[in-house]
C-alpha cells in the first residue's frame, strides 16, 4: 500500500493520473495501512506466478475503495487496478520492492536487540571476573579460564553480528521499483522513477535508493538471501551459546552445576522439582526455524530464470518469519535467562 501511494504521488506529480484519482488512491491506502480491510486480502503466500495474484489482488482492492470514495464525493470517477493503481509498475518491481519495504523495520530493529544481548554477557562477564573454572576442549578439563571469559567472548560475538546490520540494511534498502516488467523500465519513464523514490523515501521513513541496474535485481534474489545468511549465522552462534550454557548449568548435581539458569517454567510432570533450560532450547529451535527457512530461499533464488527472480512469494513468507523469530526469542533470551544467570563459584 505504501509503494502504491507513493507511485499514485508520483504519477500525478508527472502528469500520468489526475490529481483527483491520485488523491482518493493515496486515501485508500492510507486506510489499509492503518489496519483496515485486512480481510480483503485472503491469498495464501505458497504460489507461482511472482505473487501476481497477490499484486493485484491489492491494486483491485485500493481502485474499489477509491472508486468508493470518489462517489461518496459525488464525483462519477473510475479508478481503474490497472490504468491508475499500478501505472508505470509491474508485479516484478512491486513485489520484491514490498519484501525489502516490510523487512527494513525489523533488521533495524535487530540492531537494538544484539545490542540488549551483548550488553547482557558483557555485564556478567564484568560480574564473573574472577570466578575460576576449567576451560574445556572436546567436552574434556583444559586449562583454566574465568566464567567471565567466556561471557565476554559471548558477548564480542553478538558484536560482531550487530556490526554486520548496517551492511544487510544497505542491501534491503537498494530496490529496483522501476525497473517494470524485466528491469529495462518499460512504461516507467525517468521522471516517475525519480519522482516514486522522493515519495517512497518520505512515506516509509527509509533511505530506500534505486539500484544501479535494475535489470540485475529483477533477476535475481541473492540481496534478500544475503540477509537471510546473515541470519543463519547469527542464529548459529546464539545456537553455540544456548547449548554452552546448558551444558554448564546441567545437573545440578549429576553434572557441572556451574551456573544457575532463571527458572522460566517447571520442567516435567512426573518431575515437578525439575527445571529445564528451556530458554536456551528455545534458541536451539530458532536456529533451526532459521536455516529450513533460509534452504527456502536459498531454491526460491535459485529458481530466478533470465529476466525475473520468479519465485517471490516464498522468499516474503520466509524472511520475515526469520526476522520476526529472531528478534522475538533474542530478546526473551536476553531478558528470561542471560539477564538472570548465576554462578555456583564452589562448583566451578
Amino acid at each position: 500500500a505504501k509503494i502504491k501511494q507513493a507511485s499514485a504521488l508520483a504519477n500525478a506529480d508527472v502528469g500520468h493520473v489526475d490529481d483527483v484519482r491520485a488523491r482518493a488512491i493515496g486515501q485508500a491506502c492510507d486506510e489499509i495501512i492503518g489496519g483496515k480491510f485486512d480481510d480483503q486480502f485472503p491469498l495464501p503466500n505458497l504460489m507461482g506466478g511472482a505473487g501476481t495474484s497477490i499484486h493485484m489482488n491489492v491494486n483491485e482492492v485500493i481502485a474499489n475503495r477509491a472508486t468508493e470514495i470518489l462517489k461518496k464525493k459525488g464525483k462519477r470517477v473510475l479508478v481503474h487496478p490497472n490504468d491508475h493503481v499500478n501505472r508505470s509498475q509491474s508485479t516484478n518491481d512491486v513485489n520484491p520492492t514490498a519484501i525489502k519495504i516490510a523487512a527494513a523495520p525489523f533488521i533495524k530493529e535487530l540492531e537494538s536487540t544484539l545490542d540488549a544481548l551483548a550488553s547482557a554477557f558483557e555485564k556478567k562477564a564484568r560480574e564473573f571476573k574472577k570466578i575460576r573454572k576449567l576451560g574445556r576442549t572436546h567436552l574434556m578439563d583444559a586449562v583454566p579460564v574465568t566464567l567471565g571469559d567466556e561471557c565476554a567472548a559471548y558477548a564480542s560475538l553478538m558484536r560482531g553480528h550487530q556490526k554486520e546490520i548496517p551492511r544487510l540494511y544497505g542491501l534491503i534498502t537498494t530496490l529496483h521499483l522501476g525497473g517494470t516488467a524485466a528491469g529495462n523500465s518499460v512504461n516507467a519513464p525517468l521522471s516517475y522513477r525519480k519522482a516514486v523514490y522522493k515519495h517512497l523515501k518520505k512515506i516509509t521513513g527509509l533511505p530506500v535508493r534505486s539500484a544501479d541496474n535494475l535489470m540485475a535485481r529483477a533477476g535475481s534474489q541473492t540481496d534478500v538471501l544475503k540477509v537471510s545468511q546473515a541470519l543463519v549465522a547469527l542464529t548459529l552462534d546464539c545456537s553455540k551459546i544456548a547449548t554452552d550454557l546448558r551444558i554448564m548449568a546441567s545437573g545440578p548435581r549429576g553434572a557441572l552445576g556451574e551456573i544457575t539458569l532463571p527458572e522460566v517454567q517447571r520442567g516435567s510432570s512426573i518431575m515437578p522439582g525439575k527445571v529445564n533450560p528451556v530458554m536456551c532450547e528455545t534458541v536451539n529451535v530458532l536456529h533451526y526455524v532459521v536455516s529450513g527457512n533460509n534452504l527456502t530461499i536459498q531454491k526460491a533464488a535459485e529458481g530466478a530464470t533470465l529476466e525475473l527472480a520468479v519465485m517471490i512469494p516464498p522468499v516474503a513468507d520466509r524472511l520475515l518469519e526469520s526476522l520476526k523469530a529472531v528478534n522475538d526469542v533474542l530478546k526473551a533470551f536476553t531478558k528470561r535467562c542471560v539477564a538472570g544467570i548465576t554462578a555456583n563459584e564452589e562448583r566451578c
